[in-house]
C-alpha cells in the first residue's frame, strides 16, 4: 500500500504515509527537512512509502509520538536506533514506552538511562 494522502501548498507537504488500526505514521515538511509523527508502521515501509513520493529519510529530523498505543510506536525501535533520530514528546509518555517496550529499553538505553543523541524532546 502507498501513502494514501498528500497535500502540499508548493512549499510543505502533510503526508499520510499510513493510517488507522493497523499503523499511524504521516510526514510533515518539504523535500530538505521535515518529522515524523507517530511510527506505528516498521521502519522499512517507511523508508518505502517517502521514497514513492520522493522523500528521503534523510530528510525527515525526529519522531513525534503522542501515545504509548502499538499502532503509533511499532518501528519506533528500529527507526530509532538505525537512524539515529530523536523521539519527541513528554517525559510521562517516553517512560511509558521504555516500560511497555523492552526492546527500546535494552537497545537504545542500557539500564533505562537516557544517553547518546538520542533522547525524549520537550514541547
Amino acid at each position: 500500500m502507498a501513502p494514501i494522502y498528500k497535500e502540499s501548498d508548493e512549499t510543505e507537504f502533510f503526508i499520510v504515509l499510513s493510517s488507522g488500526s493497523s499503523g499511524n505514521c504521516y510526514y510533515i515538511g518539504n523535500e530538505f527537512h521535515g518529522i515524523l509523527m507517530m511510527a506505528g508502521i516498521s521502519a522499512a515501509l517507511i523508508r518505502r512509502f517517502l521514497k514513492d513520493v520522493d522523500i528521503s529519510l534523510q530528510t525527515v529530523m525526529g519522531v513525534m509520538i503522542t501515545h504509548n498505543h502499538i499502532d503509533h510506536i511499532r518501528g519506533l525501535e528500529v527507526l530509532l536506533r538505525k537512524n539515529h533520530l530523536p523521539a519527541f514528546t513528554t517525559a510521562k509518555v517516553w517512560e511509558s514506552i521504555l516500560t511497555q517496550r523492552v526492546n527500546i529499553s535494552r537497545k537504545l538505553y542500557p539500564g533505562n538511562k537516557f544517553k547518546g543523541e538520542i533522547s525524549p524532546g520537550r514541547f
